[in-house]
């Protein structure tokens, strides 16, 4: 059986790796558009895995008092700002800063 993607120790290299070799593929081809995408695509998977890490340690850390890993989510996960940084909905859908 295959290690799960949040405890393989591997899975960050594993990324850094993947994503020059597919920047390179889309940079060799002149394809800046994809490049960029797989930039802002990996830059956002490391972001997820980042809050996931650190949401696992907070409900370590909680035990078996969930109040307190409900009041640290209130506290923490608020809406955030849309990232300039990430490319526009296809077809032309609306994005919401929540969704």
């Amino acid at each position: 059986m295959a290690p799960s993607p949040a405890s393989s120790p591997t899975t960050a290299h594993g990324s850094s790796h993947s994503s020059r070799t597919h920047r390179a593929a889309a940079r060799t081809d002149g394809d800046y558009l994809a490049e960029q995408f797989t930039h802002w695509f990996l830059k956002e998977q490391v972001e997820e895995v980042s809050g996931m890490s650190t949401l696992l340690q907070v409900a370590q850390r909680c035990g078996d008092n969930l109040m307190l890993l409900e009041d640290y989510l209130a506290r923490e996960t608020r809406g955030e700002a849309p990232d300039p940084t990430a490319p526009r909905a296809a077809g032309g859908a609306a994005t919401t800063a929540g969704a």
